[in-house]
């Protein structure tokens, strides 16, 4: 397995790419800027890059998306509750954070979900948890039992379940 934390954007937020080093395929968990260099490290590690994953839909971690997906082809996965605010985000504060609206979700997952897109051995489970506001429910992931939180995290555990 491959794992990689990337500091990228003018608010530093921590963006990982996670790939098989035997399939060489991968994912990137919060590409909020500097996809060129994000994708850059990938392909220097010869990692291909199939999927992009949110912890959530703030605009400091969704600023990305669209350069992702527009230079790899990568499905965007979300939890169902944050899905609308790729698309939603107010003119006003994309234009504060200097980002572009992001795609829709290809895939959205739900509390309980496991999903296996690229590593055989290792799952995502979204559990809900508190952002900004009550309203607002994160997903968190780990990848094998590493931590990759996109905000101040919560311990992870390994899961099986469905494959997408």
């Amino acid at each position: 397995m491959y794992l990689r934390q990337l500091q990228v954007g003018f608010m530093a937020v921590f963006a990982y790419i996670v790939g098989d080093k035997t399939s060489k395929a991968g994912l990137v968990i919060d590409p909020a800027a500097e996809t060129d260099r994000i994708i850059a490290e990938a392909e220097r590690n010869g990692i291909e890059i199939k999927y992009i994953v949110n912890t959530h839909g703030h605009v400091d971690h969704i600023s990305g998306n669209a350069d992702m997906k527009k230079k790899t082809g990568a499905k965007i996965i979300i939890h169902e509750a944050d899905a609308d605010m790729l698309v939603s985000t107010p003119a006003t504060i994309l234009n504060m954070f200097r980002a572009k609206n992001s795609p829709a979700a290809d895939i959205t997952v739900k509390d309980g979900d496991t999903i296996r897109p690229v590593i055989p051995r290792a799952g995502f489970h979204s559990t809900p948890t508190v952002t900004s506001s009550p309203e607002t429910r994160c997903s968190r992931k780990a990848w094998a039992e590493r931590i990759c939180p996109g905000d101040p995290g919560i311990p992870w555990r390994k899961q099986s379940g469905k494959n997408f």
